[in-house]
């Protein structure tokens, strides 16, 4: 039988209100069921699981319509992707509180010196003046801090061991622009045997054969993508199957936020990183993932890539 608490409960345990509860409610994030004697609302034990990882992300800052996401997708790579949109966030309110602690200080500094009272300085702009020459000095300084930044921004490397899979692959064949042909077919099968269903399941793409240009816009080149085929999975009724070896990987990731443009700039800076590494190149595929939500009818959202390069110790 299934064992449900009173409201009562889940406020005393979480030291919550019971309008916290019915908001979260309100907002579609947890259900409950009613006492038909008492009226009380009672919950069971997924809705109090859910109710812990609310209060987890709203500790977090996360948003409600980011928690909605999450909740709504349950996965891994949804929940990675929020809480790395968080970490960028949280790195740029550090800079630009950082800025304004230095602004505050200059101030305080500026009106312990003062000799009158804070608009005569005003009048006689010499508090304007000392400021903008403060400015002016720490431009070369800012600038050089933004760099530093950007430079552990783009080489913000992790090392992954994949393990060895079964994948279901397409191959768009020579045509211009081949990824958006051999998305559209895998995703279509995807959506067919109903295998977004499955939380776990990846998705890897990779020129195939390579183009022997820059000029990815005209050239005839092939792309490959394939997705992880669970344990067990055997429906694979139109589409080739295939081992994908796994190995050591050194991957970083890449929003299409900051334009396709720089895919090129980003590949070459996880190359650079490797040479300068422990690692050197292992001979095997590099390749994208593609970090993909499903909703429940099986369309598919990414916004993110994450690439990789195999690589093994030196």
């Amino acid at each position: 039988m299934e064992k449900l608490k009173k409201i009562g409960y889940l406020c005393s345990v979480y030291n919550i209100t019971p309008k916290t509860i019915r908001f979260y409610e309100e907002k579609g994030l947890i259900q409950s069921k009613r006492d038909p004697q008492s009226g009380y609302r009672l919950f069971n034990l997924e809705s109090e699981n859910r109710l812990k990882l609310i209060l987890l992300l709203r500790e977090l800052d996360v948003t409600i319509k980011e928690v909605h996401q999450i909740l709504k997708y349950n996965s891994v790579q949804k929940t990675v992707e929020v809480l790395n949109n968080k970490l960028s966030e949280i790195d740029s309110n550090i800079i630009n509180y950082n800025k304004l602690k230095d602004k505050v200080q200059f101030i305080i500094d500026a009106s312990l010196s003062f000799q009158s009272n804070i608009l005569t300085e005003f009048e006689k702009n010499s508090f304007l003046s000392s400021y903008s020459n403060k400015n002016n000095k720490n431009k070369g300084r800012e600038k050089m801090n933004q760099n530093q930044l950007n430079n552990l921004t783009a080489n913000d490397v992790k090392i992954i061991k994949l393990n060895k899979s079964t994948v279901a692959y397409v191959n768009s064949g020579l045509v211009i622009q081949p990824e958006g042909k051999a998305v559209t077919e895998l995703m279509n099968w995807i959506r067919k045997t109903k295998l977004y269903e499955n939380s776990n399941i990846r998705i890897f793409g990779y020129d195939n054969p390579s183009p022997q240009t820059n000029d990815f816009d005209n050239e005839e080149y092939g792309y490959e993508i394939c997705v992880t085929l669970p344990d067990g999975f055997d429906n694979t009724e139109g589409i080739a199957t295939k081992e994908f070896e796994g190995g050591l990987f050194a991957t970083v990731s890449f929003s299409f936020a900051s334009g396709t443009d720089t895919i090129p700039k980003r590949w070459n800076q996880l190359v650079e990183w490797v040479k300068k590494s422990d690692y050197t190149f292992r001979d095997a595929q590099y390749f994208e993932e593609y970090l993909c939500r499903f909703d429940e009818d099986g369309n598919d959202e990414y916004d993110n890539l994450e690439f990789y390069l195999p690589i093994m110790k030196k």
